[in-house]
């Protein structure tokens, strides 16, 4: 029962940061969305990016858009939404002064509201600290207002059905 409601708390939570960025969304000049490397991206403050590879119960490739992205800082977490222009959508939210390197979500150095997620109308997978996932970050860039790296790992949805996922993502808060 404790970990369908800390389930139920993550997607609501993931659902927040949805609605917070498509609130947000803005138009850009400068569209690098056909550049597959993240290493080559400008973002200006409040804006990222982040592409999945995701494998197991469902099988997807997803890549946000530029103009549907948000970056925000909140009581010490970055939190990253980025959707591909349809309702499809991937949130990260990661403590804001984690420093390069690599975790599991047992290491001290994750935030107990370190968490992810993959939703739409049709679905939503969760990973969180408080779950227990089985996630393995790596934070190649952080400070100055970004935050870069990538996560692989597994993703529950409500049923108990996993995706594998592979997600690089950067952002600049």
């Amino acid at each position: 029962m404790k970990t369908k409601n800390l389930f139920s708390t993550a997607l609501l939570l993931l659902l927040g940061c949805l609605l917070v960025f498509s609130v947000g969304c803005r138009s850009t000049e400068d569209d690098d969305d056909d550049d597959d490397d993240l290493d080559h991206i400008e973002l200006v403050k409040g804006q990222c990016l982040i592409e999945a590879e995701i494998t197991g119960h469902m099988t997807a490739n997803f890549k946000s858009h530029i103009n549907f992205s948000s970056a925000i800082t909140a009581s010490g977490y970055v939190t990253l939404a980025g959707s591909d222009g349809s309702s499809t959508a991937f949130t990260i939210m990661l403590p804001q002064n984690i420093g390069p390197g690599t975790y599991t979500m047992s290491d001290n150095e994750i935030g107990t509201a370190t968490q992810f997620g993959f939703v739409s109308s049709n679905f939503s997978y969760v990973a969180g600290k408080n779950l227990n996932s089985n996630i393995t970050i790596t934070i190649t860039k952080s400070g100055n207002g970004i935050i870069e790296g990538y996560f692989i790992g597994e993703m529950k949805n409500l049923n108990g059905d996993i995706i594998d996922v592979d997600v690089d993502f950067i952002g600049a808060y």
